[in-house]
């Protein structure tokens, strides 16, 4: 059953405000080691095959909990790396501290900072941080998005499909042909090993689309300032996407207008 709370019991305004600190506080702890001095190299630590966790990691998280707590932000906590479960049933924060660590581990900068809030059933808030760039994108739903501070106004990017690129970065050899259809619409397919990178420039009229697996902590930021500039956030079958809903979608699609009715056209080819 949906959640009947309210965002009118919260002052979103002051929660947006926690975020951006909070976002900002990883950003500081995440570029401190960054591209590290060779006797200071980082710890790299797996919790699976190919998912690897580093202590910037674990200090980005902290970082961000620190801030949580000091300002009394209300909530339970969703973490990449961690969970605070306070008994909340009203809203969680959804983090990903490092996202793209892959990268970030090798010095690329293709990596941000994700900080969401959801209300019930409703992503309230969203802060992507692309601390390489010195940007933060920000918004609270029905409340126009911002990067640092100013209106975010951006815009679809030109081109027709054949000659623009997007990003791909769903995992699962499953998902190869998927991957080889929109190889064939698009002239190029970009992988970042990042959810926050490609989504960052993307929301700000740099990158025509993106792919992924599904709505986690990983995009559910990204989700609020989207839908506050007319990106469009649907499953494979151009269904909205919702969060805590229990779809058995394979893929969620950000895109701009255009490029969303053209990254349908080449999902619905593949075969059920």
């Amino acid at each position: 059953m949906a959640s009947r709370t309210s965002s009118e019991e919260f002052d979103l305004g002051e929660l947006l405000s926690v975020a951006i600190e909070a976002a900002e506080s990883a950003s500081a702890a995440l570029l401190a080691r960054f591209r590290p001095p060779v006797d200071q190299p980082l710890e790299l630590n797996y919790k699976g095959p190919g998912d690897v966790v580093t202590d910037a990691d674990l200090a980005a998280d902290r970082a961000i909990a620190q801030v949580l707590e000091l300002r009394g932000a209300p909530g339970n906590v969703l973490s990449e790396e961690s969970i605070i479960d306070k008994g909340d049933t009203r809203s969680t924060w959804l983090i990903d501290p490092l996202c793209g660590t892959l990268p970030f581990s090798s010095g690329l900068p293709h990596w941000g900072v994700n900080v969401a809030l959801s209300i019930g059933d409703e992503l309230e808030i969203g802060v992507v941080a692309l601390p390489t760039g010195k940007e933060i994108l920000s918004a609270v739903r029905g409340q126009s998005a911002y990067v640092n501070g100013v209106r975010l106004e951006s815009q679809e990017p030109p081109g027709a499909p054949r000659n623009i690129a997007i990003s791909f970065d769903a995992d699962g050899r499953s998902l190869t042909p998927a991957k080889r259809a929109l190889s064939e619409v698009f002239e190029r397919l970009y992988g970042f090993a990042s959810a926050a990178y490609p989504l960052g420039h993307l929301l700000q009229g740099r990158l025509h689309g993106a792919v992924f697996n599904d709505l986690n902590v990983h995009t559910a930021a990204s989700v609020v300032i989207a839908r506050e500039l007319g990106v469009r956030v649907t499953d494979e079958n151009g269904n909205d996407a919702v969060w805590a809903s229990d779809s058995d979608s394979k893929y969620l699609v950000f895109a701009w207008p255009r490029t969303h009715e053209a990254l349908m056209d080449a999902l619905r080819s593949l075969p059920t």
